[in-house]
């Protein structure tokens, strides 16, 4: 059972090589919302100042 477990904890530990991917995708993902929130912030500015 150990050996096992050894196994799978090697294994887990060949993958921290990709730890910044999920992080990246999620950042990837999000970049076009906030580029739509803010430009159609900015778009709207005239109507608020005025």
């Amino acid at each position: 059972m150990m050996d096992l477990l050894r196994k799978m904890q090697s294994w887990l530990n060949m993958t921290n090589f990709a730890d910044f991917l999920g992080p990246l995708a999620l950042r990837l993902y999000l970049v076009p919302v906030f580029w739509v929130a803010g430009t159609n912030k900015l778009s709207g500015m005239d109507n608020v100042i005025a």
